[in-house]
């Protein structure tokens, strides 16, 4: 049987983990949106963003894990086109749509093709 003190230990721990997951969502949402499906942004991007944010002076990639946590519970489709890792469906929102298209071209851009590939390895 679990003490009630570490039962209680338990539950501060996962509202601290629960807090420090919507602060995550709440940076991701601050300097992006969700968009048309011709738009992606590079999770290494993304990241920065909330690192900043966050004042987190140092990206472990715990905070990787978290970023993509919050992504799917934001319903962002992550994809791998060529060796990048992409959120996609996704803007910046200090990009004009024109200048985010661009950007988006060039993200899916590698070695000259423009296929994407979902993370279980199927073409889109």
């Amino acid at each position: 049987m679990i003490s009630r003190h570490t039962q209680e230990l338990v539950a501060a721990r996962e509202r601290r983990l629960e807090a420090r997951a919507e602060r995550v969502r709440a940076a991701m949402l601050a300097g992006y949106r969700k968009d048309g499906p011709a738009f992606c942004v590079r999770r290494t991007e993304v990241v920065e963003h909330v690192a900043r944010r966050l004042g987190i002076p140092v990206v472990s990639y715990q905070l990787f894990v978290e970023v993509a946590d919050a992504a799917t519970v934001l319903g962002w489709q992550t994809v791998c086109c060529g060796g990048r890792q992409l959120f996609r469906g996704v803007r910046n929102r200090r990009q004009s749509a024109a200048e985010a298209l661009a950007r988006s071209r060039a993200n899916r851009l590698d070695a000259g093709t423009a296929q994407w590939v979902s993370q279980p390895g199927r073409v889109l």
